[in-house]
């Protein structure tokens, strides 16, 4: 099913923009609904539902707390339902015809609990499913509305945002540069290059000592990743003093001046805002406190000395060899090598990506660590579309933020370090939440800043 299948509701929607948001709310509610979530086309109508919103008629801020609301009186609808009717249920249109459903939502329960919840708004088969399944199960009440209020904060974003994006853009001529879609496709597919040969160079790597130990690859690991982003560190800084590089900065920000739209603009300004060291402080402390909640008190200290070094060596550089940027706002410090931007979200993206991962099976981890390596490439792509960072600003960036990280690795193996956290779904969804806040916090400033 496609949008042309729904176009007389989204007709009606454009002919009747005051009812909107009630719509988003009920579509989400509909979509995570028990039976009609299976029946109904939730996705495709939220997707077209968000576009019209993004073409000027809903505000993104109203737009995602309708989508939320709705998601978390849905699941909340149907956990009751199966608290209320337990195996009653199994003699419900349509589970009299497929069994299988239920038993397959029993099974997802089982494998994994109460992150269910969570993990079950994104996987179709099982999304309407589980909460009711949760409810047949006696879930405790108080726990499963926590999962489900958190889980909806970063579902709503995931479901509305690409048709909301598509609607605004149809109001910018032109909407996104294709040369930059093109850069964007190759930072993915780098991303996600990156990620699976770490993984398979990892899988390769055995511990002198014992090749079972995990801490022994991981120590080894990180010696080969300090090593190749120490000599890159090095050779980039030694190009930037001598100056053979000066015309390729000047050649790649000019086009990517002249490649500027208005709508890419504004993602930009939102993307470089990640690495903002308020938003970077956030993220030191929530890695920090969750270490503490592990009781790993010396990676703990470790992580506070290693963020301190990072920026300590960051700042040496910037005043040291005192190089300006390609475009100085006002309120930014002129340094601009390496950039500080760059620097901290390669650190802690890395970081994360590497942390959350433990709470997974192996052969999964290089999915996340291919979002922490695009969320760096991202933040340091923005700093190059702005105009306040040459390229070999980024490079410097994401080398040094590369060796810290290398030697969080280095230290971790030292420690026989391969805990995974405590309660993951908590960490991601308050890492996604705070994020956004400030970001929506910070972004008027910005643009004013970035963009004039």
């Amino acid at each position: 099913m496609d949008l042309t299948d729904i176009q007389p509701m989204l007709e009606w929607l454009r002919s009747h923009h005051e009812w909107l948001a009630i719509s988003i709310m009920l579509i989400a509610l509909v979509e995570s609904l028990a039976i009609a979530g299976i029946v109904l086309p939730g996705v495709v109508m939220l997707f077209g539902a968000a576009t019209i919103a993004g073409s000027g008629v809903l505000d993104v801020w109203t737009t995602l707390i309708a989508a939320f609301i709705g998601a978390v009186l849905g699941d909340g609808i149907s956990f009751i339902l199966g608290r209320v009717f337990h195996r009653h249920i199994a003699n419900w249109w349509p589970f009299t015809r497929h069994p299988q459903w239920l038993e397959d939502g029993e099974h997802f329960f089982h494998r994994h609990g109460g992150k269910s919840i969570a993990f079950g708004r994104f996987i179709g088969p099982v999304r309407p499913i589980i909460p009711l399944v949760a409810g047949m199960l006696d879930m405790p009440a108080t726990r499963f509305y926590v999962v489900n209020i958190i889980s909806a904060i970063a579902w709503a974003p995931v479901y509305i945002l690409p048709g909301y994006l598509v609607g605004a853009s149809m109001q910018v001529s032109p909407p996104v540069s294709e040369d930059v879609l093109i850069i964007l496709a190759m930072l993915f597919g780098t991303s996600l290059f990156f990620a699976f040969m770490s993984g398979y160079i990892h899988d390769k790597i055995q511990s002198p000592a014992n090749p079972s130990i995990a801490s022994g690859r991981l120590f080894i690991s990180g010696r080969y990743l300090m090593l190749a982003s120490g000599i890159s560190l090095i050779l980039i800084t030694c190009l930037v003093v001598i100056g053979e590089l000066k015309f390729a900065n000047a050649a790649i920000t000019q086009w990517l001046v002249f490649n500027h739209t208005g709508l890419m603009n504004q993602i930009m300004v939102a993307i470089t805002l990640i690495g903002n060291h308020e938003v970077q402080l956030v993220w030191f402390g929530l890695a920090a406190i969750w270490l503490v909640i592990n009781r790993q008190w010396k990676l703990a200290l470790a992580l506070c000395i290693l963020i301190a070094s990072v920026e300590s060596v960051l700042w040496l550089m910037k005043w040291g060899l005192d190089m300006n940027r390609p475009d100085n706002p006002a309120e930014l410090v002129r340094f601009s090598f390496p950039s500080g931007h760059t620097t901290l979200t390669t650190f802690l993206s890395l970081w994360f990506a590497r942390y959350i991962a433990l709470a997974i099976p192996e052969v999964k981890r290089p999915w996340i660590w291919s979002i922490g390596i695009i969320i760096a490439m991202l933040v340091g792509f923005s700093r190059l579309y702005l105009s306040v960072h040459w390229t070999t600003d980024v490079l410097g960036g994401v080398a040094l933020g590369t060796l810290g990280f290398s030697l969080w690795l280095i230290t971790c193996g030292r420690f026989s370090d391969t805990q995974p956290p405590q309660h993951p779904v908590i960490l991601i969804a308050t890492l996604l939440i705070s994020s956004t806040v400030m970001i929506a916090l910070m972004l008027p400033a910005a643009r004013m800043t970035y963009l004039g």
